[in-house]
């Protein structure tokens, strides 16, 4: 589950807006929560890496309206008692985003492995 968690986690931080939206898919986000429900007792790492996750989408991703649903997730999770990890306050959200490279030299002067 923790491999699972931590590729879900590293396609949200390097994909882009198509993806973000699939992952702020209810469902998919009410499956995500039901794993830390209490009734479900889950190992504390998995909540916690859940939670973590939560948090980190919705400090990331809370000015965007399509991704609304993520921001109601982690306050409903919060009013609900949930506790999530300290957040550093001297880290931007321009430094939890991942960087876009965009490369300035033409395709065809790739490898051909890469084109």
């Amino acid at each position: 589950m923790a491999l699972t968690l931590t590729l879900l986690d590293a396609l949200v931080n390097n994909c882009g807006k198509i993806f973000h939206v699939h992952v702020a898919n209810e469902e998919f986000l009410k499956v995500l929560k039901s794993v830390i429900a209490p009734k479900n007792n889950p190992p504390m790492p998995i909540e916690e890496q859940i939670l973590g996750m939560i948090q980190h989408w919705a400090l990331v991703f809370r000015h965007d309206s399509d991704l609304q649903i993520i921001q109601e997730l982690y306050e409903e999770c919060k009013r609900q008692g949930y506790t999530f990890p300290p957040v550093d306050k001297n880290l931007s959200v321009k430094t939890m985003l991942p960087s876009k490279v965009e490369s300035t030299r033409p395709i065809s002067a790739l490898p051909i492995a890469v084109r």
